[in-house]
């Protein structure tokens, strides 16, 4: 099992009538698991062992002539065993338009 949460940037937070989302596309070991959004919260199952994280951001609109284009956060490594519970953050960072990814650290599980 790991955790996964994304903040709200602060432009979302700042002007939350604008109705501003990002859905990104998280991998795990380089394989697409499923979507999260910014604010969002999951825990999902892994195998034990050894494994990388990380999120695609893509984004497509009328400033970019209607082209995708996507931006890959850096891996980062945890260590899935019984008993305990990896938690990864993200922040968005808005100059590079994606989030960093950080371990937070290992949560005994109950």
């Amino acid at each position: 099992m790991v955790r996964l949460t994304l903040s709200r940037p602060f432009f979302a937070k700042a002007a939350p009538f604008l109705a501003v989302s990002f859905t990104e596309t998280i991998l795990i070991d380089g394989v697409e698991i499923r979507t999260i959004e910014m604010g969002e919260t999951l825990d999902f199952p892994v195998l034990p062992g050894q494994h990388t994280i990380q999120l695609v951001h893509s984004k497509r609109s009328f400033a970019t002539l209607g082209m995708t284009f996507s931006h890959t956060s850096d891996p980062v490594e945890f260590v899935a065993q019984p008993g305990s519970l990896p938690v990864v953050v993200g922040e968005f960072d808005m100059l590079l338009e994606k989030y960093d990814l950080a371990l937070q650290g290992y949560f005994p599980l109950a």
